[in-house]
C-alpha cells in the first residue's frame, strides 16, 4: 500500500466528512480510540533502545547529525507534546505516524505529484496530494502497532523528562564534543534516591553513529564504566572541575538521612581524619610544653608554675569564664587525690560539683562571651580584620597607618604585638627588682618607637599584687594550674624552692607579664606562615646560591583573623578536652559523686508520645548528635543540649551524675566538641586564623618544627631575664635588657640568613 493511499483513508475516514469542492479538512474533535494504550514506562524503554529520551534539545550534538530521520518528509513539521496522563486523539497520532512511516520511495513520488485539491492552509502538500489518490484504504493500524513502528525512528511520541521522580532512569548514550575533538564516552547512569537530582538529568540526547556505537562498545570491552568523566586528558582542567562538583552535589544534596537513634554517623567518621586545627594559638598543652621547655634551665619550677599560669589564661581570655572555673576546679580535685591517696578532700570535690552546675545553668550567649580581661589581637599576634560593618574604624589598616614609615616589612598588627611583647618584658622585670629594691630598668625605654598604641590597649600595672583580673574573670585562683606546672617543670629539670607567700605573690604578679608576652611569641610561629616562608627561603637559598641578596626574598608574613568561626572552634576544642579528660579520669569522677560505678540510666529507650513526653534517650543525647552543619547551627546544639540537661535535672527524675558518669553521653560531648572544631575550620574565611595555625601534633602542617621554633625563642628572649632580675648594677642590667628586647626584633622579622633560628628550619 503506498504512502498516499493510507492517507487518503484515514482522511475520509474523518467523521461529518461532506462532498464539497473544499479541500478535505481534518477535524479536531474525533472519536478517542477504544484501545489500550502502552504505559509510559514501556514507550520510554522501547525508544530508549535506539538512543532517544523523547526530549527536544540534543546534548552536545556533533556538527554532522547521524542519519536517523530523513528531513525530506518531516522538514519544518512540529511534533506533538503529549503531557503524561492525557490521552492521544487519533487525529494527532495519525499525522506523525504518517510522517514518520514514509519511505524515502513513497516520499519522493509524493513530492513529484501534482496537487489535485487545490491549496490548503493546514494541510502539507505531500498530504494534499495523498488525499486525492483514490487507492484502496487498508484497515488503520492500532495505536500500539504505530508507536512500536514509529519508535524504531527515535521517536516515542511523548515530550515528557525521562528521569522523573517516580520512574527509574533508563539507558542513556551520550555524544560530548570538545574543542574539536570528538571523545566518546557512555556514562554510566545511576538511579538516585535523591528526587532532586532528577532534574540534574533531564538532557536530550541523540544517538550516536554506528562507527561511534562500535568504538564505545570496544571501549566498555576494555574498561568498566567509570563515575569519573574523562574528556580529553586525564586531570585536566575538565576532569577537576567535575569532581569538583560531583564532590559537592553528593556531600550537600544526596547527604544520608538521618539514622535512629545516631544520626551523626556520617560526619563523625570524618571526625578522626579532618584536620582539626585548634584556633587559640597552640594547645594549652603544647603552650605549657614550650614555656616549661624553655625556662627551666634559669627560673625555678613554682616560678614557672606562676608564669605559666598567666599563659594560660591567655587561652581561655577567649571564652566564658565559667568553663574556666570547671576546669580549673578539675585539676585541682585531681591535685587533691594526688596528696590524699586517690581520694579527693570532700571541699575540693563539692567544689568541682558546684562548678559543673553552673555551666549547665549557662545560657547560649555566655558560651561565647571573654573573659580574663577579654581578648586583644596583639596577645595573641592575630590580624585583627577589617572591623565590624557597621563601625568606620579598620584595625588592621590603622596599624598600618599607624606603623608606616617604621617598619614596612611586616604588618602593623604584627608590630603592635611586637611592642606590646617587650612592654611586658620590660614590667616583669621592672615588677622582681622593683619589690626587691634593685631599681628599675625600664625608664625611658619606648618599644613604640613614637607610635600610637592602638584602642583598647591600656597594660595593668601591678605594684606587689597576687592577681589582678577583670568583673568577668573566673571565681577560682589558678593555683592548681600553677602547681600542676610546677611538676612539668621539675620533671624539665627546673629547680624546685620554698617559696614564702610573699614570693609566691610576687611572681603571681611577675607571671602576669612574662606569661602573656612568652604566649605572644609562641603564637608568632603557631599563627603565622613564617616557617612557610623560611622553608621556602632556604629552598631559594639552596637553588641560586650565596651570590644573591638575602634580601631579595621578602614574603609576605601574615597571621590569620579571629572571627565568630573561630570562636566556635575555640569552645569545641575546650568541649572535646572537658570530654577526654573526664573520661580519662573516670574512676575519679566516680568518687567525686560518690558512686561506684557508671551510670546506664540515660540508655534507656523508652517510646515517648505526646502524652508522656519525649523519649528522655533522645532528649539527652538529640542535640549533641544533631548534624546542624554550620557553626552557629553546632553551638546552638551545644545551648540546647545544656537546657534539656537541666530541664530533665529540675524534673526530679535525673541528677548531674546521670550525665556526667555516662560514658555514652561524655562521648558525645566530646564528639560535638570535634564537629565545632571542624566545622569552625570549614567556614572560617581564607584569611581565617585556622588557615594558618599550626596548633597540635595530630593536624600535621609542621606542628613539630613551629613548637621547637617557640620553645628555642623562649629559651634565647626570656631565659636570660631571670639573671638580669637580680643584677645589682642598674646600668649594666639595663644593657643587658636592651639587648633582650632587641632579640625579639630578630625573632619577630621575615626569614633570613641572620635570623637566630632559620638553622632549624628544615625545607
Amino acid at each position: 500500500m503506498s504512502g498516499s493511499e493510507y492517507v487518503e483513508k484515514k482522511s475520509s475516514s474523518v467523521p461529518n466528512q461532506t462532498t464539497s469542492s473544499l479541500p478535505p479538512q481534518r477535524s479536531y474533535q474525533p472519536e478517542p480510540i477504544e484501545q489500550e494504550t502502552v504505559s509510559i514506562e514501556e514507550q520510554l524503554e522501547r525508544a530508549s533502545q535506539f538512543g532517544y529520551n523523547g526530549l527536544d534539545v540534543p546534548v552536545n550534538a556533533p556538527a554532522t547529525p547521524p542519519p536517523v530521520q530523513r528531513q525530506s518528509a518531516i522538514e519544518n513539521q512540529q511534533q506533538p507534546q503529549v503531557e503524561p496522563g492525557v490521552e492521544t486523539t487519533s487525529e494527532t497520532v495519525e499525522e506523525t505516524v504518517e510522517s514518520e512511516e514514509l519511505s524515502g520511495e513513497e516520499a519522493s513520488q509524493s513530492q513529484e505529484s501534482p496537487n489535485t485539491d487545490g491549496e490548503g492552509e493546514d494541510v502539507p502538500q505531500t498530504v494534499q496530494s495523498e488525499v486525492g489518490s483514490g487507492n484502496q484504504q487498508p484497515q488503520m493500524p492500532s495505536l500500539q502497532a504505530q508507536l512500536e513502528k514509529v519508535s524504531r525512528f527515535g521517536y516515542n511520541g511523548l515530550d515528557v523528562p525521562v528521569n522523573t521522580p517516580s520512574t527509574p532512569s533508563p539507558p542513556i548514550q551520550r555524544k560530548l564534543t570538545l574543542d574539536g575533538l570528538d571523545n566518546e564516552y557512555q556514562p554510566e547512569v545511576i538511579e538516585r534516591a535523591n528526587p532532586l537530582l532528577n532534574g540534574l538529568n533531564q538532557f536530550k540526547v541523540q544517538r550516536l553513529c554506528d562507527e561511534c556505537e562500535a568504538e564505545l562498545a570496544d571501549k566498555e570491552d576494555k574498561q568498566p564504566v567509570q563515575a569519573k568523566l574523562e574528556v580529553g586528558q586525564p586531570g585536566d582542567k575538565y576532569e577537576q572541575e567535575a569532581d569538583t562538583v560531583a564532590h559537592q552535589v553528593v556531600e550537600k544534596i544526596n547527604a544520608p538521612q538521618p539514622q535512629q537513634p545516631v544520626q551523626r554517623q556520617s560526619k563523625l567518621a570524618k571526625v578522626s581524619s579532618v584536620d582539626t586545627r585548634h584556633i587559640q594559638a597552640f594547645a594549652p598543652n603544647a603552650h605549657r610544653g614550650a614555656t616549661v621547655q624553655g625556662l627551666a634551665q634559669s627560673f625555678s619550677a613554682e616560678e614557672i608554675g606562676a608564669i605559666y599560669q598567666s599563659n594560660w589564661e591567655r587561652d581561655f581570655s577567649q571564652g566564658p569564664a565559667k568553663i574556666a572555673d570547671m576546669v580549673i576546679a578539675w585539676k585541682q580535685v585531681k591535685l587533691s587525690a594526688a596528696k590524699n591517696g586517690g581520694n579527693p578532700d570532700p571541699q575540693v570535690a563539692e567544689t568541682f560539683r558546684s562548678q559543673v552546675w553552673t555551666v549547665i545553668d549557662m545560657n547560649l550567649a555566655s558560651a561565647t562571651d571573654e573573659s580574663l580581661s577579654g581578648y586583644h589581637y596583639w596577645e595573641h599576634m592575630d590580624n585583627p580584620g577589617e572591623g565590624p560593618a557597621y563601625s568606620w574604624n579598620n584595625p588592621r589598616k590603622d596599624a598600618d597607618k599607624r606603623w608606616q614609615g617604621k617598619d614596612n616589612e611586616l604588618p602593623g598588627y604584627i608590630n603592635d604585638s611586637k611592642a606590646y611583647i617587650k612592654d611586658e618584658i620590660v614590667a616583669s622585670v621592672d615588677e622582681y627588682r622593683s619589690f626587691m629594691d634593685k631599681g628599675k630598668v625600664g625608664t625611658g625605654i619606648d618599644n613604640w618607637n613614637g607610635v600610637k598604641k592602638p584602642e583598647g590597649y591600656n597594660p595593668v600595672a601591678i605594684e606587689n599584687a597576687a592577681w589582678i583580673g577583670d568583673k568577668n574573670s573566673p571565681a577560682l585562683e589558678r593555683d592548681a594550674i600553677a602547681e600542676e606546672t610546677q611538676q612539668q617543670a621539675k620533671s624539665s629539670g627546673a629547680k624546685s624552692k620554698e617559696q614564702a607567700d610573699w614570693e609566691k605573690a610576687l611572681w603571681q604578679a611577675i607571671g602576669h607579664h612574662l606569661g602573656r608576652a612568652m604566649h605572644a611569641l609562641e603564637d608568632f610561629f603557631a599563627h603565622s606562615n613564617w616557617l612557610e616562608a623560611a622553608q621556602s627561603h632556604k629552598r631559594l637559598r639552596t637553588a641560586l646560591g650565596s651570590e644573591i641578596d638575602t634580601a631579595i626574598f621578602l614574603p609576605d608574613i601574615k597571621t590569620g583573623t579571629f572571627e565568630m568561626p573561630d570562636k566556635a572552634h575555640a569552645l569545641g576544642h575546650k568541649l572535646s578536652a572537658i570530654s577526654e579528660q573526664l573520661l580519662q579520669d573516670f574512676d575519679l569522677l566516680l568518687k567525686v559523686y560518690n558512686k561506684t560505678k557508671a551510670s546506664t540510666k540515660l540508655n534507656q529507650k523508652e517510646r515517648g508520645n505526646w502524652l508522656t513526653g519525649p523519649n528522655m534517650n533522645d532528649f539527652a543525647f538529640g542535640s549533641l548528635e544533631t548534624d546542624s552543619w554550620t557553626p552557629a547551627g553546632e553551638m546552638l546544639d551545644v545551648g540546647v543540649a545544656a537546657d534539656n540537661m537541666e530541664e530533665m535535672i529540675y524534673s526530679g527524675n535525673y541528677e548531674v551524675a546521670d550525665f556526667l558518669l555516662n560514658k555514652e553521653w561524655l562521648t558525645a560531648l566530646g564528639n560535638k566538641g570535634k564537629i565545632l572544631i571542624e566545622e569552625g575550620d570549614k567556614e572560617a574565611p581564607s584569611s581565617g586564623h585556622g588557615k594558618l595555625a599550626k596548633d597540635q601534633s595530630e593536624q600535621g602542617k609542621d606542628f613539630q618544627q613551629a613548637h621547637a621554633l617557640a620553645t628555642k625563642a623562649n629559651q634565647i628572649v626570656f631565659a636570660p631575664l631571670r639573671e638580669i632580675m637580680d643584677m645589682g648594677d642598674v646600668d649594666a642590667a639595663k644593657e643587658a635588657l636592651l639587648k633582650q628586647l632587641e632579640m625579639v626584633d630578630q625573632m619577630i622579622a621575615i626569614p633570613s640568613d641572620s635570623h637566630p633560628l632559620i638553622g632549624m628550619v628544615k625545607p
